[in-house]
């Protein structure tokens, strides 16, 4: 049997960045890294900063066994060392990133403000409209969702299918073994929600099941 747990949590450390966090935190181990102001900050599991990286236009970052992956706005996606924060080397392509990158077969991906998937994989793959957040991938496959309110599966050999969301999205997508799920906004008096499309076989973007709610959904989990 459960214990119920009725005392609120406590504070164990803290510490003020330079502005608002704007990527998911990331915890490995005995370090958390943080997104904030154009800089990776990077902490040890009992509070103390150990470095910080200023990247112009910064906006996600994700790790590469012991790099850190990260770009921005200036269009370069700079591997850093998880020590130091130092950049051991940086690509430059596809133009100013939305999100952060997210591994593929071979390397690594990104999305552009411009509509492109780009990669340090040797590919990439227009798909014409504003991204509205972080892309999720297999091996193979980029999936990207837009402002506009599509759905885009982009790979080496370009769009594989594309389907329209109810509304515009607000997140990028989530993935598990069978689904990618969207969480798009309200429109026309209707609430927002998520919304499940198949990834595989004969439901391959197919519409699998939809869910409305009186909130505005953050991302599809």
């Amino acid at each position: 049997n459960a214990t119920a747990v009725n005392r609120r949590p406590e504070e164990v450390w803290g510490f003020t960045l330079g502005g608002p966090i704007t990527a998911p935190i990331i915890v490995d181990g005995d370090q958390v890294y943080a997104v904030a102001d154009d800089t990776i900050y990077a902490f040890s599991a009992d509070g103390h900063r150990l470095w910080e990286s200023k990247l112009p236009g910064v906006q996600g970052a994700a790790l590469s066994g012991d790099a850190i992956v990260a770009g921005g706005t200036e269009g370069k996606l700079y591997f850093l060392n998880r020590t130091d924060g130092k950049a051991r080397s940086s690509t430059e392509r596809g133009g100013p990133l939305v999100g952060s990158p997210v591994p593929i077969d071979g390397g690594w991906a990104w999305v552009t403000e411009e509509g492109v998937v780009a990669t340090n994989a040797g590919w990439l793959q227009s798909f014409g409209q504003r991204p509205a957040g972080r892309p999720a991938a297999d091996e193979s496959t980029v999936y990207v969702t837009t402002v506009e309110g599509s759905l885009f599966a982009v790979s080496p050999k370009g769009v594989e299918w594309t389907v329209t969301l109810p509304a515009a999205a607000i997140d990028g997508p989530a993935l598990d073994e069978d689904n990618v799920y969207v969480s798009f906004a309200a429109k026309n008096g209707e609430p927002g929600g998520v919304v499940a499309y198949g990834r595989w076989g004969p439901m391959l973007a197919k519409e699998r099941w939809r869910f409305h709610g009186e909130f505005q959904p953050l991302a599809a989990v």
